[in-house]
């Protein structure tokens, strides 16, 4: 079992890992080559880079790990192929990842977090409680998994709409996204990557500093709030009405519709 110290590569940007690879003496071109392997090529053992010598295998082996939760149960759908992984972490926890084909797009719906603080009452991630966040390697992870049950072929969209709420977790979310939305690993274009809230208005703005250009997504479920207060209580912290002057403002900000 390797130490939990550990750096697990697919929660690192190109530039982090090359910082990293200059510390323990291997060259830039070393990770540009891990990065074709893992993102490109979806070979997720050190082991199987044939083109990197057995010396700094053993070098990577000691000192980082690809990090991939284990695939705990699978359901595959006969109607449409598309499959539902339930994944287990390092520390036992479970979440869900989704692969969705429709056509020729092929998305993943993944989670964010273990569980829900939000108790949305149509959602049952909410009515199992909190468990708590989601690393940016465990997000990314769930696409790599989604990735293999597509027979290694690229992914075209992504959702946060799994369990959890992503604006809840957002330093891991972003980071989540600069690394799919990065040429050098998954390479999926901002405008193919939702982000899907139950509306956490105070998220918004730190969303909009990114200058990600992904799409917002905004659930709404009741257009007053009697209604939407019953099955949301975020709506108690952020009104109907208040919520729609935030996308309002985020759209006019962002020349991004939500």
């Amino acid at each position: 079992m390797r130490p939990s110290s550990s750096m697990k590569l697919i929660g690192m940007l190109p530039e982090e890992i090359e910082n990293a690879f200059r510390g323990i003496q291997l060259q830039k071109f070393r990770a540009e080559q891990v990065l074709q392997w893992i993102y490109q090529k979806n070979v997720l053992s050190f082991d199987q880079m044939t083109n990197i010598s057995a010396s700094d295998r053993e070098k990577l082996k000691e000192e980082f790990e690809i990090g991939l939760p284990e695939i705990a149960e699978k359901h595959a759908s006969r109607e449409d192929g598309s499959v539902k992984l339930l994944l287990r972490m390092s520390d036992g926890q479970y979440a869900e990842t989704v692969l969705i084909k429709r056509g020729a797009r092929r998305t993943v719906c993944v989670s964010s977090q273990v569980g829900c603080k939000f108790k949305c009452v149509f959602c049952a991630s909410g009515q199992a409680g909190f468990g708590r966040n989601l690393t940016a390697d465990e997000i990314v992870a769930q696409v790599l998994r989604a990735t293999e049950m597509n027979n290694g072929e690229r992914i075209s969209h992504i959702v946060f709409m799994g369990m959890g709420e992503p604006m809840d977790n957002l330093p891991a979310v972003l980071k989540t996204i600069k690394i799919l939305n990065h040429t050098k690993c998954f390479g999926i274009g901002a405008r193919r990557i939702t982000v899907s809230t139950s509306g956490i208005v105070s998220k918004f703005e730190t969303l909009e500093k990114e200058g990600l250009q992904v799409e917002l997504s905004v659930s709404l479920h009741g257009a007053d709030d009697k209604v939407r207060g019953k099955l949301m209580p975020v709506n108690r912290k952020w009104p109907v009405q208040e919520l729609i002057k935030a996308c309002h403002e985020y759209t006019i900000r962002t020349n991004r519709q939500i």
